[in-house]
């Protein structure tokens, strides 16, 4: 049977002695590590051609690879949803369009009665305010 003080001194000792033995290592490796010497950078020396600048001209090769699409492209898009009823016959490839010119046409239902409900409202409100 040992007491609590033995087996608290027990444990002590043996930590001690691992930090023991892991600050002698560090200390015995510290005194005996090689010094390093540090040399002197070493001038470097490099040929160079020089040639006489001339005006001239010169084209560059270039080579690419991927999709080439025309800069004269256009989208035709509306400000509202609905489906198309019409498309103008000269909405072609390369075909000039003027300003004003009618492209194409949406159905215009929905909105006709969409403004008339709209007026509707408008004058039951305006009779009840009367």
């Amino acid at each position: 049977m040992s007491s609590p003080l033995f087996r608290f001194f027990k444990k002590g000792f043996i930590a001690l002695g691992i930090v023991s033995v892991f600050v002698f290592g560090f200390v015995y490796l510290q005194n005996t590590k090689k010094e390093v010497v540090a040399k002197p950078p070493i001038e470097q020396i490099w040929t160079v051609a020089a040639v006489n600048a001339q005006s001239g001209t010169a084209q560059p090769v270039d080579v690419a690879f991927g999709t080439v699409r025309s800069g004269r492209e256009a989208q035709l898009r509306f400000g509202v949803g609905g489906e198309v009823v019409m498309v103008a016959d000269r909405l072609r490839n390369g075909v000039d369009v003027q300003k004003g010119e009618i492209l194409a046409r949406l159905d215009n239902e929905r909105f006709v009665l969409a403004l008339e409900d709209t007026k509707v409202q408008i004058e039951s409100e305006n009779r009840q305010i009367e």
